[in-house]
């Protein structure tokens, strides 16, 4: 459901033609499905090494596609959610993945690789009239955290960063 709608965003397809392609992804073993008894018995795919590898993936390959399954499908209906409202602004320049965030970070600067970062969960990155970009950072929590963790550890995290682009947005779900 989640693959047909995100597509569909931008290009149309019928669920018959998507579930062959899906199919004939899965027959060459470039793509592979898990399932989840608690989240309905459904099919969840993710990409496999060869898949990751067919299209020059630059990302390291999760090692474990089912490691934060649900959190996973919730960022992706959040990512649907908010594409589907802004998927033709005219000011939405780009959307950028935990994944990319985390890349742009290691890439810009080798001394940093192998450390860990604190990025959202996805951004949008819109360009006002006045050429000045402004990030709207998502983050989706789906457990309470201690008071601790939220004092010491995402708050601060979080305020430094509006702090720092007085333009940029939070959504926290």
């Amino acid at each position: 459901k989640q693959i047909y709608e995100l597509i569909n965003l931008t290009f149309p397809i019928a669920e018959k033609n998507l579930r062959i392609q899906i199919n004939q992804l899965k027959d060459k073993e470039l793509i592979d499905f898990i399932t989840d008894d608690k989240l309905g018995n459904a099919h969840y795919y993710f990409m496999t090494r060869d898949g990751h590898n067919s299209i020059g993936g630059y990302y390291p390959y999760p090692k474990v596609p089912q490691y934060n399954l649900f959190h996973h499908l919730m960022v992706t209906n959040a990512l649907i959610n908010v594409l589907t409202l802004f998927n033709e602004h005219p000011h939405l320049l780009y959307v950028q993945s935990e994944r990319r965030q985390v890349f742009e970070v290691k890439d810009c600067d080798p001394s940093k690789k192998g450390k860990i970062y604190n990025v959202s969960d996805f951004l949008f990155c819109f360009e006002a009239k006045s050429e000045l970009k402004i990030n709207w950072y998502f983050e989706i929590e789906l457990t309470m955290k201690t008071k601790n963790r939220y004092t010491n550890n995402i708050l601060p995290k979080y305020l430094a960063l509006l702090q720092r682009d007085k333009n940029a947005r939070l959504i926290y779900v």
